[in-house]
């Protein structure tokens, strides 16, 4: 999770370029890095870079279904960073890896993801996600102190403003976004690896804004702790698809927010959950804590 800081003159990798991993031997990968915020690694990466070295030593037909990962470090971003993959179960159906990410032996990262092939089952899911503008009817939306950053440059975001969203509350927001080119490798992994990179974006921010304040708050020092994502479905990622967020629960200097991605005609691709570190300056707690008391309950 990222928001505060210029992308600066570091060359951008494209979204191709960060998931194609060079294969070192013995299920390890060496990778490109991408600048975020504050001059650390977008987390993104972390997310669809594991996912695509996970999947390289996966069997064919097992598209990832689940993931859990979590960021224990920064690390320097014109570092190099390599991916090690540990098999801890290939079943009948199932396949399960643990992923690390490491520069040099510094444990930047860390990931479980399990993978399924497809089987007959019963079927339901959340109605389709309807009533929001198309995204070639809106221009970008812009929050307050929001910034070019570098990872914004392989993606396009259109913000939906808050009256434009149905549903939408002091603690909810939404955005439609895609990637800027076609995945080289339009696999079911290399699609769901790149929609997991771009869920790291924005996704705590309905957590700040239930309390009147932004990533631009004076003093706010915010990082991603975790991010947990399930995959139900195969979606291109250049083309648009609306991401749904709602912050669910703050306190103790965390916060989670989940959220939801839809095709363009509303169905249900992915849905993803988040908890950061939200600190805020001790003097300013209180007058946060009234202005989310007076917007009442969370619709």
């Amino acid at each position: 999770m990222d928001a505060t800081s210029d992308a600066g003159t570091r060359p951008v990798p494209t979204l191709n370029e960060l998931l194609a991993l060079t294969e070192l031997g013995d299920g390890e990968f060496a990778a490109v890095s991408i600048a975020g915020s504050h001059d650390r690694h977008f987390g993104g990466q972390f997310l669809g870079q594991a996912i695509i070295a996970a999947a390289r030593t996966v069997p064919d037909g097992r598209p990832i279904h689940s993931m859990h990962g979590y960021f224990l470090r920064t690390g320097d971003v014109d570092g190099e960073l390599s991916y090690r993959v540990r098999e801890l179960r290939d079943g009948r159906a199932f396949s399960a890896r643990q992923v690390e990410a490491y520069q040099g032996e510094r444990m930047l990262f860390t990931m479980t993801a399990s993978f399924h092939q497809p089987e007959a089952g019963i079927e339901h899911s959340l109605p389709a996600a309807t009533g929001f503008p198309h995204p070639e009817t809106i221009e970008h939306y812009l929050r307050e102190g929001e910034r070019r950053l570098a990872h914004r440059e392989i993606l396009e975001t259109r913000r939906i403003p808050p009256d434009l969203a149905p549903r939408g509350s002091v603690g909810s927001q939404a955005m439609w976004f895609r990637s800027r080119e076609p995945v080289t490798a339009p696999t079911s992994s290399a699609n769901r690896a790149a929609l997991a990179l771009a869920t790291d974006i924005a996704l705590l921010e309905p957590v700040v804004l239930r309390h009147g304040a932004t990533f631009a708050y004076p003093g706010l020092h915010a990082a991603s702790l975790d991010h947990a994502m399930w995959f139900f479905d195969d979606a291109p990622f250049d083309e648009w698809m609306l991401f749904l967020q709602e912050t669910t629960w703050a306190g103790h200097g965390r916060g989670i927010a989940r959220g939801s991605i839809h095709r363009l005609d509303g169905s249900l691709v992915a849905t993803v959950q988040q908890e950061g570190i939200l600190r805020f300056p001790a003097e300013d707690l209180v007058r946060l804590a009234d202005l989310a008391s007076h917007e009442g309950e969370l619709s």
